[in-house]
């Protein structure tokens, strides 16, 4: 059994809280391949002032990822996919018990797109809106066109956190604001469900208790061997679905040449839609945390010792 003491882990169980879904912006640079414990963690921006300043006294810097499989999220009347998607940020405790993030400048939330049952046919047809109407019959006489995916992308930086919710069913996990881009060639490049200025606000949370699993590890990322003293802790949640049912859903916006075809999808889809009236659930969700396993002996430079951890774990 590691001797050497705990002196964070009790923030540790909290803050596996900012592991949740959400989804935002997809990364456009390339990430590096990382060995062991290291290996979900590759996208942590571990290099962020924010992180390297962290003395390992009164903050300590940890690495966040949340992954799922895919789900579904109901948006008013109708019901759309969602891919596979994995959140990671940086994550500072704070000795007085509040915790804030760190964003990756490529954003935190990378997915895959999933297709629309149904297709644009199925999203705003039949409809009385006179330039509808070729569109939907043009859909019906070449269902080439007819193909629409959906994907989950940020509309801007988590907030609101609770630190213990992660550990518990029910509760608020974090407010992630999010919109959801829909893509067919008669919708353009720039149709959305949700902007940056208004946003879905997710605050998802367990739908059961979770299962929970620790790990200790060297700071390249290999196991530490048993009795002997690690480097890093990693915490893990897994078991329990992500839920939500209280977020507002705003209308399309930039669906179509000057946003011609939002009203169409806005009226089948049943949006704008109130609190109460959507969901979203997301499966097989994975939330864990990587942080130092005694914080206070790298300190003053407890951020730098965990950059320089997360870099010799790569290939």
């Amino acid at each position: 059994m590691n001797s050497r003491p705990r002196t964070r882990l009790a923030a540790l169980c909290g803050v596996t809280a900012l592991a949740t879904l959400t989804t935002l912006a997809t990364a456009t640079a390339a990430t590096p391949v990382l060995n062991g414990g290291w290996a979900p963690y590759d996208r942590c921006p571990v290099d962020a002032a924010a992180m390297l300043a962290a003395d390992g006294l009164d903050q300590t810097p940890q690495c966040v990822v949340a992954s799922s499989t895919g789900g579904s999220i109901k948006l008013g009347r109708t019901v759309v996919p969602v891919g596979k998607v994995n959140v990671q940020f940086g994550a500072i405790q704070h000795s007085d018990g509040t915790t804030s993030v760190v964003a990756p400048t490529s954003g935190a939330i990378t997915g895959d797109t999933a297709t629309v049952p149904g297709g644009l046919l199925g999203l705003m047809c039949p409809s009385s809106i006179p330039v509808i109407g070729p569109i939907c019959k043009a859909l019906i006489e070449d269902n080439s066109l007819n193909k629409i995916t959906a994907t989950v992308v940020s509309a801007g930086a988590p907030r609101d956190f609770n630190q213990y919710a992660a550990i518990v069913p029910g509760e608020p996990i974090v407010t992630v604001p999010i919109k959801i881009k829909l893509k067919n060639p008669f919708l353009s490049d720039n149709c959305y469900i949700g902007s940056n200025s208004n946003p879905i606000l997710l605050k998802p949370r367990n739908a059961v208790e979770p299962a929970f699993a620790g790990e200790i590890f060297n700071g390249n990322g290999t196991p530490a061997p048993e009795g002997e003293a690690g480097d890093l802790t990693r915490l893990s949640f897994s078991g329990s679905p992500l839920t939500d049912s209280t977020f507002s859903v705003p209308g399309a916006n930039g669906c179509g040449l000057l946003g011609a075809i939002d009203l169409a999808v806005n009226l089948k889809t049943g949006i704008p839609a109130g609190s109460g009236t959507n969901s979203i659930t997301l499966t097989n969700a994975q939330l864990g945390v990587m942080a130092p396993y005694d914080a206070t002996s790298t300190a003053p430079n407890a951020g730098q010792a965990f950059s320089g951890y997360w870099h010799s774990a790569a290939n």
